[in-house]
């Protein structure tokens, strides 16, 4: 398809046009009836295609006969933007006239997420350095990812720094100008161009000076002003040398904050803190008395241990010459075990010792030789041989092993 076709998004958002071409199933048809998913080209269209990170307008095209809704817009091979719908009621027919209409909601948070792009980059730059280049973006209403090349994480006083930043310039207040010029100029200007991207002779630069300037297509707000409020939700790698920030801008960072209030509230009540600065030294008062309490249950446990077992010395055997404790104890978690094998050892050092547990069903198995009786005996073996009569395995080595069924 030839049809030449306009892209007059940038000044509005809602547009008296005509349908010239409509595809559907594969082909050029004349009409389309409800139900239908087509394809179909504007004379003139608010609607902006998918490019540069930004993703494309929704909205409706609609007369009196028919209404279509827009889900998607993308470039067609000779540059248009190529609209993909599907028809509500009636009839669309080709050369119909019709009222193109963007939604406003989702393309003012689009504007204020491309733009907080724009100041998050020079904020990047700026507090980590100019090696900092954009590696990819994604600016959809609901929130913002920005890839960029970095070396490593970053530190949590640099995404508060960058985040200050972009909030202070949004403060600022700053005009949003967009010029179209040749491209040297917008060089000397000082306008930042993005590695990899193709620029024509004429380009478009959007300037928020003097804290960015940089060559782009897509759409912004006309004063930094109106962006609200910049919130980062996330920083991480995507790759060697490319790091990744998700963040969000007005209501969505509004409604974000508000939920971490809520939360933060809840918190309060549950520690009982009479006023927000309580919360932390509450929360931190009882982290240290759960340590203590768990020191002092695990220290209580030991000395349960050690009464249920009586005077151990009396459970020793001698088997073919050799002193061999073999018991059953109970131990809180599976870990405990190694402990109390630890305790059994320092009142029994030239016993072979055989301890097994049963903690929620699971079986924990643990086996040590003295050093001096490795020679005659492996406590890798003993495990090797007990582990499979409780449908497990185990091993280790000489003089210390551990399995589990």
């Amino acid at each position: 398809i030839t049809t030449d076709s306009t892209f007059v998004g940038y000044d509005v958002m809602d547009k008296v046009t005509t349908i010239t071409d409509i595809i559907a199933n594969g082909e050029r048809v004349e009409e389309a009836e409800a139900g239908d998913t087509i394809y179909f080209i504007l004379s003139e269209t608010p609607f902006y295609a998918v490019s540069g990170g930004q993703v494309a307008d929704h909205g409706t095209i609609s007369n009196e006969n028919f209404e279509i809704q827009v889900t998607e817009v993308i470039k067609a091979p000779n540059g248009q933007n190529l609209h993909t719908g599907e028809v509500q009621f009636g009839t669309v027919k080709s050369g119909a006239e019709v009222s193109a209409s963007v939604n406003h909601k989702e393309r003012r948070a689009i504007q204020k997420n491309h733009s907080a792009t724009h100041l998050l980059h020079a904020a990047l730059k700026e507090v980590l350095g100019d090696h900092v280049n954009q590696a990819g973006s994604l600016v959809a209403p609901d929130r913002m990812r920005f890839d960029f090349s970095h070396f490593g994480p970053m530190k949590e006083e640099e995404i508060e720094q960058v985040e200050r930043r972009v909030n202070e310039e949004i403060w600022n207040s700053i005009e949003v100008s967009i010029q179209e010029m040749p491209i040297e100029e917008a060089k000397e200007m000082g306008a930042m161009a993005l590695f990899g991207e193709k620029y024509g002779d004429i380009v478009r630069v959007v300037n928020m000076a003097p804290f960015s300037i940089e060559l782009c297509g897509g759409i912004h707000v006309s004063n930094t002003a109106e962006i609200g409020l910049f919130k980062i939700v996330s920083e991480s790698g995507t790759g060697a040398g490319v790091r990744r920030i998700e963040a969000l801008t007005g209501q969505a960072a509004f409604l974000y904050l508000e939920d971490i209030q809520s939360q933060f509230n809840t918190i309060k009540g549950q520690v009982k803190a009479k006023s927000d600065d309580q919360v932390v030294n509450k929360v931190t008062q009882l982290i240290d008395e759960e340590k203590s309490l768990n020191k002092r249950v695990d220290q209580l446990n030991k000395e349960i241990t050690s009464l249920k077992m009586g005077d151990i010395t009396e459970q020793v055997e001698d088997i073919n010459g050799l002193k061999v404790l073999a018991t059953e104890v109970e131990v809180p978690n599976p870990k405990a075990i190694r402990e109390t094998m630890d305790d059994f050892k320092s009142k029994l050092q030239d016993t072979i010792i055989i301890l097994v547990s049963n903690v929620n069903g699971k079986v924990s198995l643990i086996a040590t030789v003295p050093k001096s009786l490795t020679d005659q005996v492996k406590a890798g073996d003993i495990i090797k041989e007990m582990a499979p009569v409780v449908g497990g395995k185990g091993g280790g080595r000489p003089d210390i092993a551990q399995g589990g069924g």
